[in-house]
């Protein structure tokens, strides 16, 4: 009887495999597809590519500011301008690759450890449509942000949780290189350590906890002493802005029903998957993590949300549906016909195809402040990058400035949107991010000075005092400034100087004649 059992797992073996390979080689391929890099990650890139000049992480040349929110991702960029300055490739290449790993090292654990071949095949195939078919889910494992890191680490602590016997260090391991990579996903994690602390609360089992999280010791104690706080700057500018908690609350709300609203499926059964896997799950780390991930949703929502739809959602998400999955494939014998399996995957497969087939018009698509980034930054696809065999970002003014720099001598300008403009401008212009995510002071300055009272989320803009601006010799407080950097009117440099005095605020909105 044995003998027959192991000769028909065996004789699945092939098939089933071809299946589960199939579904995450056609979902690697529609990340690809859906390949850009957004406009915020060449922020990270001007740091990166700041730092192997010689220049240090940073925006502006000689401002120590920690502008960015993910710092291990950040010199993973770093490394990829070794190879190429072209922030696209680097974006596409890196995303697609983790993306590859994230679900081939997740799925080929899995299979490794189910009971029945079949369970995992079904496992796979329904983590494979769910990552599919959530339109910011595969927008952003290329975008240049680090989701796509964040979910592949996220899957190596998923794994290690559902190990027979989990070792102390890799989990304190796993879970610090996610906050390394994003600070923020502490509060995914936190319950988690809390319940590691006390599973392991022998000697040696405290020390293996705490060697894991040498990653976020080593780099607290760098930002602390290259930047002078752990805290980032980005954090000081976007959180606590809004009048009261309420306000911010219902912000977030509305972050969190928009991203409901345009991908009700992925979510539902997100959700259905966490239920299924805290029903059956009976390990405290594994429930810590569930807690966790309602937790980082709970904060979300507490700071207001963001205007990328879904961005932020990602890590919960994620988590939600590799813990469901994980559940999943370690069930028991699946006592139904191999071809009902096979049925079930064609459909999964082809219900995930119609949605990522499912385009919306750009209307639709920017709601409440609150925008689909990939179709706003068309120009920046690797589609459009293959049919024009370069990347459309107007580099013009760059160039411009770079002339009147050359002729007139150091140049500095203030702008709303900093990514593509700094990274091509980063060895010539300092420029000045009036949402303050770069800039320490700006983003120190009282909410009394916030232009609205409930601003965009991300986008606090404040009234700046015009001298701050003009002691940065910052050209663009003109109007016109831009025609006379064109034709290079080094006048604009003395006309600056005449303000540094000024007890005048500027409102960017309205430049000074």
């Amino acid at each position: 009887m044995m003998q027959r059992m192991r000769r028909l797992a065996q004789s699945q073996r092939l098939p089933i495999a071809v299946t589960a390979i199939t579904a995450v080689a056609m979902t690697v391929l529609v990340v690809y597809w859906y390949g850009w890099v957004s406009d915020d990650a060449m922020i990270t890139f001007r740091y990166a590519a700041n730092l192997l000049a010689g220049r240090g992480p940073v925006y502006n040349a000689g401002e120590q500011v920690q502008g960015y929110t993910h710092p291990l991702w950040m010199f993973l960029l770093s490394f990829g301008l070794v190879f190429t300055k072209n922030p696209l490739i680097v974006s596409v290449v890196f995303g697609g690759a983790l993306t590859f790993a994230t679900l081939g090292v997740f799925g080929y654990t899995l299979a490794r450890r189910a009971r029945d071949p079949l369970v995992a095949t079904l496992a796979i195939l329904i983590m494979a449509a769910l990552f599919a078919s959530s339109e910011a889910w595969r927008s952003f494992q290329t975008s240049g942000l680090e989701n796509s890191l964040t979910h592949f680490f996220i899957a190596l602590l998923v794994l290690e949780l559902f190990r027979e016997r989990t070792r102390p260090f890799w989990i304190s391991l796993f879970a610090s290189l996610v906050v390394v990579t994003r600070p923020d996903l502490t509060l995914l994690v936190a319950p988690l350590g809390l319940v590691a602390l006390y599973e392991y609360r022998t000697r040696e089992g405290l020390l293996a906890l705490v060697a894991g999280t040498t990653p976020v010791l080593l780099w607290l104690a760098f930002a602390l002493v290259y930047y002078g706080t752990i805290v980032p700057n980005t954090a000081n500018a976007k959180i606590g802005v809004y009048a009261s908690l309420g306000v911010s609350i219902d912000l977030g709300w509305a972050y969190f029903s928009d991203w409901l609203s345009y991908e009700p499926a992925p979510a539902a059964m997100a959700a259905a998957l966490t239920i299924i896997g805290a029903i059956f799950s009976r390990r405290r780390l594994q429930l810590a993590l569930v807690a966790g991930g309602v937790l980082y949703v709970a904060y979300v929502i507490g700071i207001g949300g963001d205007f990328m739809r879904g961005r932020l959602i990602m890590a919960a998400f994620v988590t939600a549906v590799l813990f469901g999955t994980a559940t999943i494939a370690q069930a028991p014998s699946l006592r139904v016909p191999r071809r009902a399996v096979f049925g079930c995957g064609a459909v999964i497969l082809a219900v995930t195809g119609v949605f990522v087939a499912m385009e919306r018009s750009q209307d639709d698509l920017i709601r409440h402040g609150i925008v689909n980034e990939r179709v706003y930054y068309e120009r920046y696809h690797l589609t459009n990058y293959i049919s024009t065999g370069r990347l459309l970002i107007n580099g013009r003014l760059a160039k411009q400035l770079q002339a009147y720099e050359a002729a007139c001598g150091e140049v500095s300008i203030h702008a709303v949107v900093i990514g593509a403009l700094g990274y091509q401008t980063r060895d010539v212009v300092d420029v000045i991010d009036i949402v303050g995510l770069t800039d320490a002071y700006i983003a120190s300055l009282p909410n009394e000075t916030l232009l609205q009272k409930r601003p965009r989320p991300g986008h606090p803009l404040h009234a700046v005092p015009l001298s701050y601006l003009a002691r940065r010799g910052d050209i663009s407080i003109f109007d016109g400034w831009q025609q006379a950097v064109a034709i290079e009117d080094c006048g604009l440099r003395e006309r600056v100087k005449t303000l540094v005095d000024s007890k005048e605020s500027f409102d960017f909105r309205h430049p000074l004649p």
